[in-house]
């Protein structure tokens, strides 16, 4: 017998078998009843589990690479394709079920559900991915997708690339991508599926977990310097009014239609509201916004969330008020006809 025989005769009389059927591995340590690689299984289950149930939770990176591992190895594919439509349902409805929860919570349907659905939809929409049973052959990014523990980053990173691309304010990017990690922190938080008793997106779709990190989000604008603005001179802005009442007005085929767009354009102008103020500007009824002994206007800024609009007056000037009557006496009938 060999030298090399007689030292593994020796080494195999004091090892054990691994416990896991059909695991051919031994362990010299007695104490131990699983191979290094079953164990190392177990101990992915174990921190999966505790990753589950707290997923909100600030864990240590091997720790989440751990339970990212875990669930690789746990769950198994379906042998079965999803159809295209199934699996679009599933994604609107959690979306549908995460806005009803905000509307729950006191969110503002007119503004803040309608731009955080409309956010959404134009997010998942950035990401396109090859898929044979889409009928154009191509479908949008679904949100266990972005996900998932081993390409979630990679189209999270697509979704930023997208923002880089186009001629996006910092201040709206933060926005486009704080409504997406409140919806993913939804869906980790409540992985259900809308509609269906016990199933889960887990079961359904495969493991999902965070994949945004403080690295993932344009900077406050705080931090920014601060962005040069710009208003008409005097003069240009002049000749821009002597444009509108000379060439726009006189060839426009509805008069009161253009006499409105000059009404508005002038008053916008001369007050400085924004578009949104400017069109909830209500002239007559309950709630007037415009007073007519000051010749002033009534106008909902900008709020913070959950503040509700804050009311400034703002004075109207002599042109604006000379524009505004001869509109309401003149053209302002045409549109009751």
């Amino acid at each position: 017998m060999s030298d090399e025989n007689v030292l593994d005769s020796e080494a195999d009389v004091g090892a054990v078998k691994c416990t896991v059927n059909g695991c051919e591995n031994r362990i010299n340590n007695k104490g131990l009843q699983l191979c290094k690689r079953h164990d190392a299984e177990r101990v992915a289950a174990t921190l999966l589990g505790r990753y589950l149930e707290n997923h909100s939770s600030p864990f240590p990176q091997n720790e989440r690479y751990m339970a990212e591992l875990a669930a690789t190895i746990n769950w198994q594919a379906p042998t079965t394709v999803i159809p295209w439509e199934q699996r679009l349902e599933d994604h609107n409805h959690k979306i549908d079920e995460y806005l009803q929860n905000c509307l729950f919570r006191g969110c503002e349907i007119d503004s803040t559900i309608r731009e955080r659905k409309a956010l959404l939809k134009s997010i998942f929409r950035r990401v396109e991915i090859e898929d044979s049973t889409h009928p154009a052959g191509r479908r949008h990014l679904l949100v266990w997708e972005l996900l998932s523990p081993s390409l979630g980053r990679y189209y999270l990173g697509l979704i930023i690339s997208s923002l880089l691309k186009g001629e996006t304010a910092p201040g709206t990017k933060r926005k486009y991508m704080n409504c997406l990690r409140y919806f993913c922190e939804y869906v980790l938080a409540k992985p259900n599926i809308p509609g269906v008793h016990g199933l889960t997106i887990t079961d359904k779709y495969g493991p999902i977990v965070s994949t945004f990190t403080k690295y993932d989000f344009p900077v406050h604008a705080a931090d920014r310097p601060s962005k040069n603005r710009y208003a008409l001179a005097p003069d240009v802005l002049a000749n821009f009014f002597e444009f509108l009442r000379n060439d726009y007005l006189p060839k426009h085929a509805l008069p009161h239609v253009a006499a409105r767009d000059y009404t508005a354009i002038l008053i916008q102008a001369e007050t400085g509201v924004r578009s949104s103020e400017l069109l909830g500007i209500r002239s007559e009824g309950d709630g007037c916004d415009l007073d007519r002994r000051t010749w002033r206007i009534r106008v909902l800024g900008k709020a913070k969330a959950y503040s509700g609009k804050r009311p400034r007056w703002v004075t109207l000037s002599p042109l604006a008020v000379e524009v505004l009557q001869t509109f309401e006496r003149v053209f302002r009938p045409m549109f009751d006809l």
